[in-house]
C-alpha cells in the first residue's frame, strides 16, 4: 500500500543521507589529517633547525645515525639479556650494557641504520618527514653551530653510574614487570662476559644440531 511505500522510501532516503554525511565527514577528516601531518612535519623541520643552530648542520646526519644505532643496540641488549635468562641474571647498568653492545656491533648496526633510512616510507598524514628529507634539509642550511663536544654524553651528568643503575632497576620493575633480587643483578662487565659465553654455547649447539634445539629461554 501507499503507506508502506512511503515508509520504505523514507527509510532509504534517511539511509542515503546518513551515508552522504559519513562520506563528507570522512573527506573532512582526511583533509584535516593531511593538514595536521603537514603542519607537524614543518614543526619537525623547525626543531631540526634549532638542533643545527646548536651543534651544526654537518653533525646532524651523524646524530640521526647515532639515534638509530642506539635504538637498535637497545633492542639487541634486551635480546642478549634473554639469552642468559636461564641463570636469572641481568645487568645492573643497562645503559652501559647498551653502550657495550653498540661498540661490539658497530659495523652491523651501521648497515641496519643505512637500510632503515634508505627504505623509510611516509604518507601525506605522517607526523614526521623521512630521515632522508630531514638530513637533506639540515645540509641545505649550512649552519655552523655553537656547541661541539666529542665525548660520551655521560660526561655531562654527575654520578652517571648511580643514575643509570637506578633507571635500570626502575626499567626492570616498572616497564618489564620483573621483581629481581639484588644478588641477581650482575656487574655489567661480568654480565657481558656471560652473554659472550652463552652466545658461543648457542653457536656451538646450532652448528651441531641446527634449529632442532635452543638454549635461549625468556624471562
Amino acid at each position: 500500500d501507499l503507506d508502506s511505500l512511503d515508509a520504505t522510501w523514507r527509510d532509504q532516503f534517511v539511509s542515503f543521507c546518513a551515508s552522504c554525511v559519513r562520506l563528507v565527514l570522512q573527506i573532512y577528516a582526511s583533509i584535516a589529517n593531511v593538514i595536521c601531518g603537514f603542519v607537524m612535519r614543518q614543526q619537525e623541520f623547525r626543531s631540526d633547525e634549532f638542533q643545527c643552530r646548536l651543534s651544526g648542520s654537518a653533525q646532524f646526519e651523524e646524530m640521526m645515525n647515532q639515534i638509530y644505532s642506539c635504538e637498535f643496540a637497545f633492542e639487541d641488549a634486551k635480546k642478549q639479556c634473554n639469552s642468559v635468562a636461564m641463570n636469572q641474571r641481568l645487568p645492573d647498568n643497562l645503559p652501559t650494557f647498551v653502550a657495550l653492545r653498540l661498540l661490539e656491533t658497530h659495523e652491523k648496526l651501521g648497515e641496519r641504520v643505512k637500510r632503515r633510512i634508505k627504505f623509510e616510507s611516509w604518507s601525506l598524514g605522517s607526523t614526521h618527514p623521512t630521515t632522508r628529507k630531514r638530513i637533506a634539509a639540515a645540509e641545505r642550511k649550512h649552519i655552523e653551530g655553537i656547541f661541539e663536544l666529542d665525548c660520551p654524553a655521560a660526561g655531562l651528568f654527575r654520578n652517571f653510574d648511580e643514575i643509570a643503575k637506578n633507571l635500570t632497576w626502575s626499567f626492570y620493575a616498572i616497564d618489564c614487570g620483573i621483581v629481581i633480587a639484588p644478588e641477581n643483578l650482575a656487574p655489567t662487565s661480568e654480565f657481558a662476559t656471560e652473554v659472550e659465553e652463552s652466545n658461543d654455547a648457542v653457536e656451538s649447539v646450532a652448528s651441531l644440531f641446527g634449529d632442532a634445539i635452543s638454549l635461549r629461554l625468556g624471562i
